[in-house]
């Protein structure tokens, strides 16, 4: 059986309410999609950072522009006006374990989505916040997000991690390591990574192939994110 997990049904981007996208006639186009590609169950999960809770998490600024909705609304829309799956893209924030896992456990999810934007207090993956921009060497950053990713699933609190390649897509600037990049697969960054993987960007189902054999764990799936009007 075919499954989505990770779709998002509105873009990251200005001028997105929830009162606009949060609607049963948005996620029926969605789900006419999936139908179309042969996807039998389909879930959404939003990013945590668009709910005024998250700030009980962390309170980075980038955070703060973006928490403007009410999470338990939105678990409300799913439930009642949808037949998706419900679930949440919960940004690891390392020492912030408690106060997520509080976050998490506090409502019925269907299942969490794990990931890793930041690296500490600096964004792999935007042009603010940018972790590039003090001069680390791409050795330095791409070992600290891949420890960081395996880190945030040794902590079980996710069903599914995803685009655990995320480092690699930002920026055609952004340098990149050396050599084999399968090195960072390895299993010391990976242990109890037994969760499905949704690669990142553009190019991700053909480098993430290559490493998947270098992934200890029980299932991996690759797939890639819906997000957003556009792709509908």
């Amino acid at each position: 059986m075919l499954t989505d997990y990770h779709v998002h049904l509105r873009p990251d981007d200005d001028g997105t309410p929830a009162a606009q996208y949060f609607t049963a006639g948005n996620a029926e186009r969605y789900r006419a999609v999936a139908e179309e590609r042969g996807i039998s169950e389909l879930g959404v999960a939003e990013h945590i950072h668009r709910f005024t809770q998250s700030l009980d998490v962390w309170q980075h600024p980038w955070w703060q522009k973006w928490a403007r909705d009410d999470v338990d609304e939105y678990c409300a829309f799913v439930r009642e006006d949808t037949d998706l799956r419900l679930g949440i893209e919960a940004d690891f924030v390392a020492g912030r374990e408690d106060r997520l896992a509080n976050f998490l456990d506090a409502r019925e999810w269907d299942y969490v989505v794990g990931s890793v934007h930041f690296i500490a207090d600096e964004a792999v993956d935007m042009d603010e916040w940018s972790v590039w921009g003090r001069g680390e060497s791409a050795e330095k950053v791409w070992r600290r997000y891949f420890e960081t990713v395996g880190e945030a699933a040794r902590t079980g609190m996710f069903d599914i991690m995803a685009h655990p390649d995320l480092v690699k897509v930002w920026g055609g600037d952004a340098p990149k390591p050396g050599g084999d990049l399968r090195r960072y697969a390895c299993a010391r960054h990976w242990l109890s990574c037994g969760h499905w993987c949704a690669a990142a960007g553009r190019g991700s189902r053909r480098s993430l192939h290559s490493w998947i054999d270098h992934l200890p764990g029980r299932i991996v799936k690759i797939s890639r994110k819906r997000r957003g009007h556009e792709h509908c």
